[in-house]
């Protein structure tokens, strides 16, 4: 294989009339943006980027399920921040044409459905998952300062080990 051949194989085909010192890089030779289509409304803050919806959501125009999981191709754009942290806002159109909206939350470290959704409210209990229940702070702390309650705790934690 030639060398030109095995340069096009490998993507990095330079034309006979680039210059690097002129043109810089392959992308202002051709007069694009290295992201292309996504980087279209970029002068506005706005990137187009795939999301996948974090939770199951119902939509408000025609009522489908949207599962978690489910992407879309979204707008993504900056509208605030949380101390340091920026808040994003995702949009997307649902194939009925209804525009969902979904942004960050970083005080409470989660997504808000702004428009076009609602969010499908899903509860689990320690028993259903069968897992350990965390106990809360008001009962970490009655543990740590009744030392009778610490050992009827340890106790019960015990029999309940045992069968």
């Amino acid at each position: 294989m030639s060398s030109l051949a095995a340069a096009k194989a490998d993507n990095f085909y330079f034309p006979p009339d680039f210059d690097p010192k002129r043109h810089q890089s392959l992308n202002k030779y051709h007069g694009q943006h290295p992201l292309r289509e996504r980087a279209k409304k970029l002068d506005q803050g706005i990137l187009v980027i795939r999301f996948e919806v974090p939770f199951n959501i119902w939509c408000d125009k025609c009522g489908e399920h949207i599962a978690k999981g489910e992407r879309f191709n979204a707008e993504k754009k900056a509208i605030g921040s949380y101390h340091s942290t920026k808040v994003l806002q995702f949009s997307m159109t649902h194939h009925c044409g209804c525009r969902i909206t979904i942004q960050t939350d970083p005080k409470n470290a989660e997504y808000l459905v702004v428009e076009g959704a609602r969010k499908k409210e899903e509860t689990y209990s320690a028993a259903d998952a069968e897992v350990i229940e965390l106990p809360d702070e008001e009962e970490r702390e009655r543990r740590r300062r009744d030392p009778l309650y610490r050992l009827e705790y340890q106790q019960e934690v015990s029999e309940r080990s045992r069968g």
